[in-house]
């Protein structure tokens, strides 16, 4: 497919998330999160499940079959994959846990609400520099959290937990009802006095829906003189940048979804299953924050995403979000704010 033909894809009209119509998710509009590899392309000794995704020990998990020599490129559906030897582990129920994204119900039948004691947010920071890093399947600006002169810090639930990345997705990770919206940001937080490689099993994440409208300040910011970056070993590219404050990314009306799942990046080992981008593998508690109402991009900052996306190695169709996840019975999503109309 031409680069021209998925900006345009990308760019369509959505609806607002107060028009979604009640509905069980049945597919998106990017992802089937019950595709399965082509048999053509199927390898020996591997198994193939749909909600295996980040909980495991990285260790146990093998290369997707792409690459070199291989019909199957690397991307979303081969993310999934994982050794013969490490299905039952990682099987829901013996540690594999609720994965992510899922698809959210804008009614939220069987949703538990949140007062303002456990679901008020505050923030905190000022200035702090970021550096700019091209991972394999997204474009993310990473903070130096404690190291900052003063970092940005989220209060939440009676716990501080500071920034210390943020990636973008196109299309959007999780959806609603099951739409999708054009970009996804996700704000990573880990608790105080953790770094990516000392963090114990706990990270936050907002997640931010961007539709499209008017330009977003914050994201131009973020996206700044990507060309100047200069190549660093290991190949990342790499620029320090003033990033503003990262939390002028959020929606002005704070109301969300809230539940516990798992990381869904893909680590830089290639097409391994280590759970996260440059994160401690040990990491299998994610606290979701997904904000109900969305912010704007513009259709050019859009597009600028989509032809990123389709020059990293990983990507595939231009695209960087793993596909729905099962929800299983015993997770509970939590809401905070008014119910979408």
């Amino acid at each position: 497919m031409h680069r021209l033909q998925l900006c345009i894809l990308f760019i369509l009209p959505f609806a607002t998330f107060a028009a979604f119509t009640k509905q069980k998710y049945t597919g998106g509009l990017f992802s089937d999160p019950t595709q399965k590899p082509q048999p053509s392309v199927a390898v020996n000794a591997w198994s193939y499940y749909p909600n295996t995704f980040g909980t495991c020990n990285g260790t146990t998990f093998d290369s997707c079959p792409c690459g070199a020599g291989t019909a199957e490129p690397c991307g979303p559906l081969n993310w999934p994959y994982i050794s013969a030897a490490c299905f039952q582990t990682c099987l829901p129920g013996n540690g594999g846990g609720q994965q992510s994204p899922i698809n959210l119900d804008a009614f939220e039948e069987g949703y538990e609400g949140l007062g303002k004691a456990r679901g008020r947010m505050k923030f905190s920071g000022g200035r702090c520099a970021g550096l700019i890093k091209k991972g394999l399947s997204t474009y993310e600006v990473v903070f130096f959290g404690d190291a900052c002169r003063k970092p940005f810090t989220l209060t939440v639930d009676g716990q501080v937990w500071v920034l210390w990345q943020i990636h973008l997705h196109g299309p959007s990770e999780h959806s609603v009802n099951g739409i999708y919206s054009p970009v996804e940001a996700h704000m990573v937080h880990l608790p105080v006095g953790k770094t990516p490689t000392t963090a114990d099993t706990n990270a936050l994440v907002l997640a931010v829906f961007l539709r499209p409208g008017k330009a977003n300040r914050l994201f131009n910011i973020l996206t700044a003189r990507h060309a100047d970056e200069g190549t660093v070993p290991g190949g990342k590219q790499v620029r320090m940048v003033k990033a503003g404050n990262p939390y002028w990314l959020l929606p002005k009306r704070k109301d969300y979804w809230h539940y516990q799942g798992s990381l869904t990046t893909v680590s830089y080992g290639g097409c391994q299953l280590n759970p996260g981008l440059s994160f401690n593998s040990t990491i299998n508690n994610v606290q979701w924050y997904v904000f109900k109402h969305q912010q704007t991009v513009s259709a050019s900052q859009i597009a600028w995403l989509t032809d990123y996306l389709c020059g990293l190695p990983l990507p595939y169709l231009c695209t960087s979000n793993r596909p729905l996840q099962e929800i299983l019975p015993e997770t509970q999503v939590y809401s905070y704010g008014k119910v979408l109309k």
